[in-house]
Formats: C-alpha cells, sequence, structure tokens
C-alpha cells in the first residue's frame, strides 16, 4: 500500500478490472463510494456532467465538512 493523498476515506485502485466487473461499472473514470459496512450507497460515472459536484456533495455529507473549510 502507498499513500499518496491524506483523505478521510480508503480509495481501490482497481489495476485488475475485478471490482469494475463485479459492479458493473461502465468505462473510466467510475466512483463508487461504499458505506461503512460495505453497502454500495453511490455509483458515478466520472465523465458524467457534473460528477464532480456530486462526488464533492457526497463527501461533504459523510465527512460534516463544506468544500471551502479549511484543513
Amino acid at each position: 500500500m502507498q499513500t499518496y493523498a491524506k483523505l478521510p476515506f480508503p480509495v481501490a485502485l482497481d489495476l485488475s478490472g475485478t471490482l469494475a466487473r463485479h459492479w458493473h461499472t461502465e468505462g473510466t473514470p467510475h466512483w463508487l463510494a461504499f458505506a461503512p459496512g460495505g453497502d454500495l450507497i453511490r455509483s458515478v460515472y466520472g465523465s458524467q456532467d457534473n460528477a464532480q459536484t456530486r462526488l464533492q456533495y457526497l463527501l461533504e455529507e459523510w465527512t460534516g465538512r463544506t468544500g471551502d473549510a479549511q484543513a
């Protein structure tokens, strides 16, 4: 495991494509957000309009921090 950034959640890099096949993702980038128990709570195809905004709102909801909050 290598650390590239400090994030408030774990990130999986699916080099083999196993996760993509299991969750039936459609292209890249594709973001899958899971609840702590492992349930899939959100699937966002990264090149859709406003994908980054939807991901930001999800992270804000889960972390309780807004995008303009200082670390």
